[in-house]
């Protein structure tokens, strides 16, 4: 369980935390090219990593940001492998990869990125006077592990991995990298029309009980920037949770 406790109150409408930036982000897939994958903004003029061929940009600072990110898992060490996703997809699989889940291509980045950068497992960010990192995140390994359909579903998915990483990848880190995605990521929205852009973890949204059907806050997207407020009253040290 995360540590959930608001230290002072809040009342409806309370800013609780900000984010600036997720620890690793993926856009629906009918969106890519529509809007930026690092600031999610739409635009009709995207740039396309010439490197991978699969992330796309509104301009240079948008790029360079994603590519040098030194917190957080980043283009720059994702870019050789997600080369390879673009050549599985156009020429062996004909638009397979189209049809898996956003938490496969999330977990394709976080493995890559921490295979090359170890240390970024342990980069902390201090919630309300709570550290987080990502090894603090809930991913249920050993629970997907013994579930008999989870863990095939995963297993049957070695193969592919295999071949993007030109190497062999452990069950563990895929059902690991996989089950922290899906336990710890937010639907991004569109602030206006609330249709579902993609999703992302932030480190600082997991000291939340997420995905409650009873909440007492809100996350609230301005492109890829989180804020969560409250929405009801909130008594201090009483957990916060959101949907």
């Amino acid at each position: 369980m995360a540590k959930t406790l608001a230290h002072d109150g809040y009342k409806p409408g309370d800013v609780i935390l900000e984010a600036p930036v997720p620890y690793v982000q993926m856009i629906c897939s009918q969106y890519r090219g529509k809007i930026c994958n690092f600031c999610f903004k739409e635009s009709e003029s995207l740039k396309k990593c010439t490197g991978c061929g699969w992330m796309f940009y509104c301009d240079k600072k948008c790029q360079k940001s994603d590519w040098a990110a030194e917190t957080r898992p980043g283009h720059k060490h994702e870019c050789p492998v997600l080369k390879v996703l673009s050549f599985v997809d156009s020429v062996v699989d004909q638009g397979m990869l189209t049809s898996l889940s956003d938490m496969f291509f999330a977990a394709v980045r976080m493995i890559a990125n921490h295979r090359v950068k170890p240390s970024l497992r342990k980069v902390t960010v201090n919630v309300l006077g709570i550290d987080r990192c990502y090894d603090d995140l809930i991913s249920r390994l050993e629970e997907i592990k013994s579930d008999p359909q989870m863990s095939q579903s995963m297993g049957r998915l070695q193969p592919l991995y295999k071949q993007i990483f030109d190497s062999d990848v452990s069950l563990d880190e895929i059902c690991e990298a996989n089950g922290a995605f899906l336990e710890n990521s937010l639907h991004i929205t569109d602030p206006i029309t609330k249709v579902k852009l993609g999703r992302a973890v932030y480190l600082e949204s997991s000291i939340f009980n997420l995905h409650s059907s009873n909440p007492n806050a809100t996350p609230v997207f301005l492109g890829n920037k989180l804020q969560i407020l409250a929405i009801k009253s909130i008594p201090p040290s009483q957990p916060l949770h959101i949907p």
